[in-house]
């Protein structure tokens, strides 16, 4: 089925559809020399749980572990974009990550809310949306994210 983009947000937002929750992890990293992309990884990973608090430290707990990890066959060091500024040709590895509240209702229809990685006004947005949804559940205030990740 197809959907316009106003028929995509009225069936988002039906209320006769009932949302699932869950937290998603997605890390990237490419290895850069001589200006060209040598290696990529990207990595997707969701965290299901009937309590959301446990999928959501899971989650973030995940990404702690392996925040800013090279995995295997990446041999070049994480450069700051200053660094990469400074000395152009040395071989790098650049690193991105996010964390997404996922509000999932079909393999069609979900929409991922950015709590961590993402521009800040997206990340505002995203832990608004969280906030909103914890609150109607009964969970209370989601845990503050600290800057680790």
């Amino acid at each position: 089925m197809e959907f316009k983009p106003q028929d995509f947000r009225a069936d988002l937002y039906n209320e006769q559809r009932i949302a699932s929750y869950f937290y998603r992890v997605i890390q990237d990293v490419a290895a850069f020399k001589d200006r060209e992309v040598v290696n990529s990884y990207h990595h997707v990973e969701d965290f299901k749980n009937t309590d959301l608090r446990k999928a959501r430290h899971d989650a973030i707990e995940y990404l702690t572990e392996r925040y800013q990890t090279l995995p295997e066959g990446f041999v070049f060091p994480y450069l700051s974009p200053e660094q990469h500024a400074s000395n152009p040709d040395e071989a790098f590895s650049a690193y991105s990550h996010s964390v997404l509240f996922v509000e999932f209702y079909t393999d069609e229809i979900f929409e991922e809310w950015p709590i961590a990685g993402e521009e800040d006004e997206d990340v505002r947005e995203g832990l608004e949306h969280e906030a909103e949804v914890w609150l109607k559940n009964g969970l209370g205030e989601p845990p503050y994210i600290h800057s680790v990740i």
